[in-house]
C-alpha cells in the first residue's frame, strides 16, 4: 500500500528545500548588513569609552594593549552580531508563512525592535562602565532594587552623551545597513549564500579565538567585552531563603573547619590583644548627643579641615574614634557591620531577599533608644540607594 504526502506538507517541504538550496543571498545580505550596522555602533561605543577614560578620567586604558591587538577589542561585538545576523535570517524565513505583502513590514519591525533593544542595553551598560569600570551585570540591576528606584537610576544616567549614543544607535539601522549591503553586493562571492555565511562564520570564529588567547588577563576597563554577552556570562539567579544552608556549606568549604563560627558568627575574629582600641570599655554618656556620620565611597585619608571643615569642627569638640576600620568596602555590608556590630557573610544578594521581615539582630539605634535616646536617620539620597531603608526600618 502506497502513502501519499499531503499537498500542503509537500509544498512546505519544497519551499524549505528551495530556501536551503538557493544560491542568491539577497535576504541573507539584508540580515547580515543589519547586524553589521549594529556592530559598527557597538564599536563606536568602545571608541567613546576609551576616549572618555583618557580625556576625562586621565586613565590610559589601552596602555596594556599592544597596537596590533587593539582591533581584537571589538572581536566579541563582531561574534555577537554574527549571531544576531543568524537570528535576523531565521526571522525572515519564518515570515514566509505570512501573506507576501505583510512580510517586509513585519520583518523590518521585528529587526528594528531587536536592534533598538540591544542599543538601549548597550548604552546603559556603557554608562555603568563609566562608574564601575566594567559593563552592566545582574548585580547592578538587583542593587537598584525596586522598579521606582531603577527608573530613577536610569533617569540619572540619561545624560547628553547617553542621548547622543541612543540617537546614533537608532539611526545606524536605516543609515548604515543599506550602505553596508551595497558594499557587500559589490563583492561577487558574497552574493552567494554559503560564501556569505561561511565568510562571516570563519571571521567570527577566528576573531573569537584570537580574542580569548591574546587578550586573556588584560584589564581594559570592560572595553574588550560585549555588553550582552557579559551580562549573560555573569548572570546568577537571585538566592532564595532555601539557599541559606547551601551558602553556609559553601563558606565552610572556603574557610576550612570553622563551621561553628559560621553558624554563630561573631562580630570580630581578631584577638583583643592585637587590636588597639580608643577606649578600654564603653561608658554611659548622659546628656551627650551621639552622631554616626558616614560618607559614601570616601576614605578617611581624604577628610581634613579643608575638605570637611564642619565635620572636623565636630571632631575637635567631641569624642572622635580614630582607629576604626570598616570590615567591608561594600556599602550595605559595611552599613550592617557599623549599625549592627556584626559580620555579614556573602549572601549573594541583598539581605531583604533572604529575610522577609526586619533583621533579627538588634541594631545600635534600638539599643540606645532603650536607654532613653531619641533616634533619627538622615540620608542625602532619601534612602533611595541599595534598599538602605531596610536596615533602619524599625
Amino acid at each position: 500500500m502506497g502513502y501519499t504526502v499531503p499537498m500542503p506538507l509537500t509544498q512546505s517541504l519544497l519551499r524549505i528545500r528551495s530556501v536551503l538550496q538557493a544560491e542568491s543571498a539577497s535576504e541573507d545580505l539584508r540580515a547580515v548588513s543589519r547586524a553589521m550596522a549594529l556592530c559598527v555602533f557597538l564599536w563606536g561605543i568602545k571608541v567613546y569609552l576609551a576616549t572618555w577614560y583618557v580625556w576625562v578620567k586621565g586613565i590610559p586604558v589601552l596602555d596594556e594593549t599592544p597596537g596590533a591587538l587593539m582591533l581584537l577589542l571589538g572581536a566579541a561585538d563582531f561574534a555577537f552580531c554574527a549571531v544576531v545576523a543568524g537570528v535576523y535570517w531565521v526571522l525572515l524565513q519564518a515570515l514566509r508563512l505570512l501573506p507576501r505583502k505583510a512580510q517586509p513590514v513585519t520583518g523590518t519591525l521585528l529587526t528594528v525592535f531587536i536592534h533598538s533593544a540591544i542599543v538601549v542595553f548597550s548604552v546603559a551598560s556603557a554608562k555603568v562602565n563609566q562608574v564601575y569600570g566594567w559593563p552592566l551585570d545582574i548585580g547592578h540591576v538587583r542593587a537598584a532594587g525596586e522598579l521606582e528606584q531603577m527608573s530613577a537610576s536610569l533617569g540619572a544616567y540619561l545624560t547628553v552623551s547617553a542621548f547622543v549614543m541612543l540617537v546614533a544607535g537608532t539611526l545606524s539601522f536605516p543609515v548604515l545597513s543599506p550602505l553596508i549591503r551595497k558594499g557587500m553586493m559589490r563583492i561577487a562571492p558574497l552574493r552567494r549564500r554559503w560564501a556569505l555565511w561561511g565568510t562571516l562564520g570563519v571571521c567570527a570564529a577566528v576573531l573569537s579565538l584570537l580574542w580569548a588567547n591574546q587578550l586573556k588577563g588584560m584589564y581594559t576597563y570592560g572595553l574588550k567585552k560585549n555588553a550582552v554577552l557579559h551580562f549573560v556570562q555573569y548572570y546568577q539567579r537571585a538566592p532564595q531563603p532555601s539557599d541559606s544552608a547551601a551558602k553556609l556549606r559553601e563558606m565552610e568549604t572556603l574557610v576550612g573547619t570553622r563551621g561553628q563560627e559560621l553558624l554563630r558568627p561573631r562580630s570580630l575574629h581578631v584577638p583583643d590583644s592585637s587590636l588597639a582600641r580608643d577606649f578600654t570599655a564603653p561608658a554611659p554618656a548622659p546628656g551627650f548627643n551621639v552622631l554616626m556620620i558616614i560618607l559614601e565611597s570616601t576614605s578617611g585619608e581624604y577628610i581634613d579641615s579643608k575638605t570637611t571643615p564642619n565635620l572636623m569642627a565636630l571632631a575637635e569638640t567631641g569624642v572622635s574614634f580614630r582607629k576604626h576600620y570598616t570590615v567591608f568596602t561594600d556599602t550595605y555590608k559595611a552599613i550592617y557591620s557599623l549599625f549592627y556590630s556584626d559580620y555579614m557573610i556573602d549572601l549573594g544578594t541583598h539581605p531583604s531577599d533572604i529575610y522577609a521581615h526586619p533583621l533579627p539582630q538588634q541594631s545600635a539605634m534600638e539599643s540606645v533608644r532603650q536607654r532613653g535616646y531619641s533616634t533619627a536617620v538622615f540620608h542625602s539620597g532619601f534612602l533611595n540607594f541599595q534598599r538602605l531603608e531596610y536596615f533602619w526600618s524599625d
